[in-house]
């Protein structure tokens, strides 16, 4: 319902009456100082609801792109967690960590040239991330489909404009698996 109010700016004070209503109904208060009406954009757990979507915070995202090569699995973990938040906004997320995440895996910390290729190329990628289109129900959704070697992938999107994007790392038996069963 919310966010029905906000793609369509359609917030009323009948609207607001029948949120209000609904909440007292059901025994929810909200506290008026959390409460936010007639803004454009509000910020909710690191993102920003618009009428034209959801984007990330812009100041994680300049801490990711400033965040210096993770030199122990602790930094890197952080790295990692800071940047996997915002998994759905990254098309092929998890082909772009592999590398990465094989550094999780070994008993030593072992940084070398192709986990640097893709340290950069995930901070190119955060730096590149659109504004996710809300949902309209009342048109048709598209989903489209990617694979490769280490993983599979998909965007969810209404007339071209995304609205969430889906990644996941294959394990040893499915890599070896054909695409087509």
């Amino acid at each position: 319902m919310i966010s029905s109010f906000i793609r369509h700016g359609l917030i009323t004070s009948n609207n607001l009456r029948s949120v209000f209503s609904l909440l007292h109904q059901h025994q929810f208060y909200a506290k008026f100082s959390k409460c936010s009406f007639g803004h454009p954009e509000i910020e909710y757990f690191g993102h920003f609801l618009s009428t034209n979507g959801v984007k990330a915070d812009p100041r994680k995202i300049h801490a990711m792109l400033s965040w210096p090569q993770p030199s122990s699995v602790t930094t890197l973990r952080g790295f990692l967690g800071l940047t996997g938040y915002y998994h759905k906004f990254v098309h092929g997320y998890a082909s772009i960590i592999a590398p990465l995440t094989d550094l999780l895996k070994h008993n030593q910390f072992h940084w070398h040239p192709v986990a640097t290729e893709a340290f950069l190329a995930l901070k190119t990628a955060m730096a590149a991330i659109p504004v996710l289109a809300l949902p309209d129900f009342t048109i048709p959704f598209t989903v489209e489909t990617d694979t490769s070697i280490v993983a599979i992938g998909a965007v969810l999107s209404q007339a071209h404009h995304p609205i969430a994007f889906y990644s996941e790392r294959l394990g040893p038996r499915l890599q070896s698996a054909s695409t087509y069963a």
